[in-house]
């Protein structure tokens, strides 16, 4: 009778939705793995989602439900499920029947799931999408007896997508069937990193296709999505061409093809798409790099319209920096010219704009340029607390404020700064290059170029990555001192400053620093800005212009190399950078020695990040470069060392956690500590116990020990009298009592009797 009414019985049901699906990168055979979830009416056991989005015996997706690998339960859990695909409105797409199955406790002794595991359904990817997501519903029911109540368990995986949108130029677009190569290359508006390029193949007929050649600069990425979008003189959008590639083999060239007739198209109203015989298009980007990520990812957006106003189609005065009505007007105008199907290109258009615009977003912090240490210790870094690694950029910051341990001082006109050799040469090649052939008795180092304020910002860049407030002269200021040590991030941070804030005034300037640093990008965004004055104005411009061309005297020599592609920055790059300071040993001046072999590090950084090792350091023999860790072994040192320098553990096990454990207990690194421990508590099994509170008796820890003390009280029936007798000695010394006191003898031979 339950069984005839399955509608009626309670059940528990877990809905899985991942958002940006359409950028799964799997090949057939390769999936993607849904959260773990518990039913705790099911003896606690522990399940989850396989999804394989190109299936596996076929192309068609392919859904299974997996008992995970857990410690709780029966050795073979038998329930009774059904899978189904849902649409934004959760309303079932597709679903397969229910079926019952019995589980086993390892899931991996099963082998390949089982037939009677494998859901194969009949269509593609594209089917179940909705919203560029895919929502899972698996319901869950008891075999014998049901539910105390229906039970709902939401859980929601990202694809981790990066936005860009630029504009590419294309020169004499109608001539292009010469040979000549048409180059633009894609970088990252959050890094500066390159990351695709794109080759135009000249269009020798007007009946031919559209054909690029893309070509990942970042070997990362496992697919993207671009599109192209001819902008007309007037600031409307053309039509979109777009397309969805996978690269399985790292920086392999693949070839995009679209529109048949597509220069034709464009010649048909060249007066709209080829003014003055300059083709613009609109490249949206989204890259993947096969990273899936937990819901709540920090995001903003992407300005596509302003980006468009930076390329003649805004107000007269600043291309960069539209009058209200201007962009008022622009938005007014903003449609598609009329081709097949183009209110489906149109729609397209905008969701992609506004996709963007959701996802993407500068993570450049802005904090005040005071240079008291104590109140910029207050201002910025508190700013931090909401970042990921806040630990790491805090202590790095700090140890920065407050001149741990500093082995040299920057010396400009207006002042001098401590530093570190070890931090600027991980973060600047130019630094680097000079500390190798520097004096080590000199700890000065003369900076005539750079005023102090500005050494001060570029400082406080390089240890946290933040940048100070910009005005035009702090901004002036930062492009030189970037572009000089190449810190090319912050280079162009301080350049879409620039470029935003362009003006008749500073034109002039603004084209001299370009050509000083070989910025062909600022000088042609000067250029193009002064072009659009009167001829008296463009006539001035063209002279100064001329005395910085290329392979002119009045160049600076030093300049040369700045077109090197750029780094990745920022918070990720900051921390790559600390990593390359451990592993390449950079200016080491201390030797952690171990059993296992001994270990180059900073002084300045094992003192800025745990206050014991600082005390150590403050009395450590100046003439010694080693210091003995006697209680840890080798690997443990090694993988702590990663941890201080990155503020990542690593992958754990349960003898690198055990070690990792005691020495953040011993350094007092608290979050180190924490992360250990909560790997033991999940790991906790019954031949763990002993080893555990033999930790605790050196290491205590009450909320590892409470958890501890219940996982006993929970499972004292599975041990024999002799491990209990063990275990209650081991609980006695946890305790701090004396195991030969006479009370608790005469107690410990009760509790064996």
């Amino acid at each position: 009778m339950a069984r005839a009414n399955q509608s009626e019985r309670k059940c528990f049901t877990f809905l899985w939705v991942l958002q940006n699906a359409d950028f799964c990168w799997q090949e057939q055979k390769e999936r993607i793995e849904s959260p773990s979830f518990v039913v705790e009416e099911l003896e606690g056991t522990k399940w989850k989602l396989w999804l394989y989005p190109r299936g596996i015996l076929t192309e068609d997706v392919a859904l299974f439900l997996i008992r995970d690998e857990d410690t709780t339960g029966a050795e073979y859990v038998k329930t009774e499920y059904d899978l189904a695909f849902l649409d934004s409105d959760n309303k079932v797409l597709k679903s397969i029947d229910k079926v019952e199955v019995s589980f086993h406790k390892d899931h991996r002794l099963m082998g390949h799931p089982t037939v009677m595991q494998s859901n194969e359904f009949d269509d593609g990817m594209p089917k179940f999408m909705s919203n560029e997501a895919i929502t899972v519903r698996c319901r869950i029911w008891k075999c014998v007896g049901e539910f105390s109540d229906n039970m709902i368990c939401r859980s929601c995986n990202r694809i981790y997508v990066e936005g860009t949108v630029s504009v590419w130029r294309i020169k004499n677009f109608s001539s292009l069937d010469t040979g000549k190569e048409c180059i633009h290359e894609i970088k990252s508006m959050r890094t500066g990193e390159h990351l695709m390029s794109l080759k135009l193949l000249p269009c020798k007929l007007n009946s031919a296709p559209f054909q690029c050649d893309i070509t990942p600069r970042k070997h990362a990425i496992k697919s993207c999505k671009i599109g192209f979008v001819p902008l007309v003189a007037s600031g409307q959008l053309g039509f979109i061409l777009e397309g969805f590639y996978k690269f399985d083999v790292p920086g392999k060239t693949q070839k995009f093809v679209k529109h048949p007739s597509f220069k034709g198209r464009l010649m048909e109203d060249k007066h709209l798409f080829l003014p003055n015989g300059v083709l613009s298009l609109l490249c949206i980007c989204k890259f993947c790099y096969g990273v899936v990520m937990e819901e709540d990812i920090s995001t903003s957006g992407i300005d596509v319209d302003k980006i468009i106003q930076q390329h003649n189609f805004v107000s007269k005065d600043n291309p960069c920096s539209a009058s209200s009505s201007g962009f008022d007007d622009l938005r007014k105008s903003l449609k598609v010219i009329k081709t097949p199907a183009s209110d489906d290109l149109r729609s397209s258009v905008i969701s992609a704009s506004t996709q963007l615009r959701n996802d993407f977003a500068p993570e450049d912090g802005i904090c005040s340029s005071s240079h008291d240490s104590k109140s910029q210790e207050d201002k910025i870094f508190p700013r931090i607390a909401k970042k990921d690694c806040l630990n790491l950029i805090r202590d790095f910051g700090f140890m920065w404020l407050q001149h741990i341990h500093s082995d040299i001082k920057l010396r400009t006109s207006g002042g001098t700064y401590p530093a570190h050799k070890c931090v600027l040469s991980a973060r600047s090649s130019v630094f680097k290059a000079i500390f190798s052939n520097y004096p080590r008795e000199n700890d000065c180092l003369v900076i005539k170029d750079v005023d102090g304020d500005t050494v001060w910002n570029m400082l406080m860049y390089i240890y946290s990555g933040f940048i100070v407030e910009l005005d035009w002269d702090i901004a002036f200021g930062l492009y030189e001192a970037a572009a000089k040590y190449k810190l090319l991030a912050l280079r162009d941070v301080c350049s879409s400053y620039l470029k935003k804030h362009l003006c008749l005034d500073n034109a002039f300037e603004t084209c001299l620093l370009g050509a000083q640093y070989a910025d062909d990008d600022l000088k042609d965004f000067v250029h193009d800005f002064i072009s659009r004055r009167t001829g008296s104005w463009r006539n001035r411009f063209r002279k100064v212009v001329k005395r910085f061309r290329r392979g002119s005297s009045a160049r600076s020599n030093s300049a040369s190399s700045l077109n090197e592609e750029r780094s990745v920055v920022h918070k990720n790059a900051l921390i790559e950078d600390f990593k390359a300071m451990l592993d390449c040993s950079i200016y080491s001046d201390i030797k952690l020695r171990t059993s296992g072999g001994t270990y180059p590090a900073h002084k300045c950084v094992l003192s800025a990040r745990s206050q014991v090792f600082k005390s150590i350091l403050s009395n450590h023999s100046r003439e010694s470069d080693c210091l003995d860790i006697e209680d840890l072994d080798g690997d443990t040192v090694c993988r702590m060392l990663r941890y201080i320098y990155s503020d990542e553990p690593g992958e754990l096990g349960w003898d690198s956690a055990t070690g990792l454990y005691a020495a953040g207990n011993k350094y007092e690194f608290q979050f180190l500590k924490n992360v250990c421990s909560s790997y033991l508590e999940e790991h906790l099994c019954k031949s763990k116990v002993h080893e555990t509170l033999q930790l605790l008796q050196l290491h205590p820890d009450k909320d590892l020990e409470y958890f501890v003390m219940d996982f006993v009280t929970r499972n004292i029936g599975d041990y024999n009298p002799q491990e209990c007798s063990q275990m209650f000695l081991d609980v006695v010394k946890l305790m701090g009592s004396d195991p030969d006191d006479s009370e608790l003898q005469n107690l410990l031979r009760t509790f064996k009797e």
